[in-house]
């Protein structure tokens, strides 16, 4: 089954406010999750983020919904390893 993968308006500007380079490495590895949404190393997070998975890409993080039966996965959070949980709770609140 292939997913169609969408960004959030939050995780389209996330996404664009990185340095170029960073945008086409992050890019490339959300486009792998249209055919792979739980790839080995996604994680599915807990607590109050319970029902998403965490995609690592170097020293950033993205956060996305699967849904299953509509055959899409969201992403809703982009964006460095230092901050990223606290905003990531912040948009989930």
């Amino acid at each position: 089954m292939t997913y169609e993968v969408g960004l959030t308006e939050a995780a389209d500007h996330d996404l664009r406010r990185l340095p170029p380079d960073i945008q086409r490495r992050i890019t490339q590895r959300l486009n792998l999750l249209a055919h792979d949404p739980r790839p080995q190393k996604a994680l599915p997070l807990s607590g109050t983020l319970r029902g998403s998975w965490r995609l690592r890409i170097g020293n950033y993080r993205a956060s996305y919904e699967i849904d299953e039966s509509a055959g899409t996965v969201v992403v809703w959070a982009i964006g460095h390893r230092s901050g990223f949980y606290d905003e990531a709770l912040r948009r989930r609140r």
